[in-house]
Parts: structure tokens; C-alpha cells; sequence
């Protein structure tokens, strides 16, 4: 079980898993890892992750767990599954959600001012997804 941190809302959680087999040999699974994320008992989201680099690293698959408004405060674990054949592996990760600081629609990737007649409009692109626009009379 690896602990990969503490984060704020908004923040993206990496997530690495190597998949091996009963040996602990690096192994290419069947499908790619499907990975759980609890809070406590509670099932919070189920993503599948990706391969790396097929032809580089054998078994390594990476995502990025967005936070947003669904994960509150607390301690969540990950549990990451995969198949070998007709055997089924899982391995265990877990991170803290942290009150203070962040923001449940992220961090703002790019900010981009637009000259209007009764003001400065700023066009914001958060780690979301979303475009967001805001009004700075000064700027």
C-alpha cells in the first residue's frame, strides 16, 4: 500500500500502477487496470488507466485523478485490479483530501484579457475543463 499525499480540491492526484504477476514480474494484464477510489465504505469513482509506453516499460499505466467537488475532505484509497490469464491482481493506494486552499474547479491554466467597451473581461481555463470569464475594470 503506497500513501500518495495530501491535496487540495482542485488538485490532481497521479496515479502509477505496475501490474505483475503472482511472481512480482512486470507483466502485461489482459485489459487495462481498472482503479476504484473509496471514501471509507464508499464507493467515490471508477476509472480505467491507461498504458504508459507499450513499447518502453512493461506493466506501467498512468492517470490523473482530477479532485473535484465530489471528493470532500477525508482519507480515500484506491484500488487498483487487473488480470493475468485467469488470475486477478489488485494493489492498494491511498491519499488524503485536506480542508483550506484549492478550489473544486481547479487551477487556471491560462488567463487571456478581453478588451470590452465597459471593461476588461479575463477568460479563464481551468484544469476542469471549463473556460470561465471574469470582469477586472483596472486591468
Amino acid at each position: 500500500m503506497a500513501w500518495l499525499g495530501r491535496y487540495f480540491q482542485g488538485d490532481e492526484v497521479p496515479i502509477i500502477v505496475n501490474t505483475v504477476d503472482g511472481s512480482d514480474r512486470p507483466t502485461l494484464p489482459s485489459a487495462a487496470p481498472t482503479s476504484r477510489i473509496y471514501l471509507g465504505l464508499t464507493f467515490k469513482k471508477s476509472i480505467r488507466i491507461p498504458i504508459r509506453d507499450r513499447s518502453d516499460t512493461t506493466g506501467l499505466f498512468t492517470a490523473v485523478l482530477f479532485l473535484s467537488a465530489t471528493f470532500g475532505v477525508g482519507s480515500y484509497d484506491i484500488v487498483h485490479k487487473w488480470t493475468i490469464g485467469n488470475d486477478t491482481f489488485q494493489s492498494i493506494d491511498s491519499f488524503d483530501v485536506v480542508a483550506g486552499g484549492g478550489d473544486p474547479q481547479g487551477t487556471i491554466l491560462s488567463l487571456y484579457p478581453l478588451l470590452t467597451p465597459d471593461a476588461t473581461q479575463l477568460i479563464q481555463q481551468r484544469t476542469d475543463g471549463i473556460l470561465a470569464r471574469g470582469t477586472n475594470p483596472r486591468l
